[in-house]
């Protein structure tokens, strides 16, 4: 069976120079077959994260290695009722799941949820753009296969 679609947990030191930073955080390589990049187009990512002690939504963070261990910030949003960690990349590498005490800069929102409900509709944006990118990467690679 040819697995098309992979994602798996490596270790820290997997990441090269940065690997000290990264000890203790969640690493995973995702990969599409042999594919790194898509000729430009975004692929959506979701890891399934569980918060942990001490930790809020507003502090993840996701790193994304290059070959010379070399790491960008991507954005990313933490999806509280799927417990999963929502990130766009435009090539495939290994990401770790990175925490950073927030800086909270409103005084009338201590706990730095801001509630307000105004992000939801970018959420159902972003969720329906990554399910007709998946759903175009996979027409993409059947019509490939055929």
């Amino acid at each position: 069976m040819y697995n098309l679609i992979g994602m798996k947990e490596v270790a820290a030191e997997d990441v090269g120079k940065h690997s000290e930073v990264v000890e203790g955080r969640p690493v995973v390589e995702v990969s599409v077959g042999d594919r790194h990049d898509f000729n430009g187009g975004k692929l959506v990512i979701s890891i399934k994260y569980d918060l942990r002690t001490n930790e809020v939504a507003a502090g993840l963070e996701v790193w994304h290695f290059d070959d010379n261990g070399d790491y960008v910030k991507e954005a990313c949003y933490y999806d509280s009722e799927t417990r999963q960690i929502v990130f766009t990349v435009d090539t495939l590498s290994k990401f770790a799941i990175m925490y950073q005490e927030p800086v909270n800069d409103n005084p009338d929102d201590p706990d730095g949820s801001d509630d307000s409900g105004s992000g939801m509709f970018l959420y159902i944006g972003i969720g329906a753009a990554a399910v007709v990118i998946v759903a175009g990467l996979v027409f993409f690679l059947i019509r490939r296969r055929a």
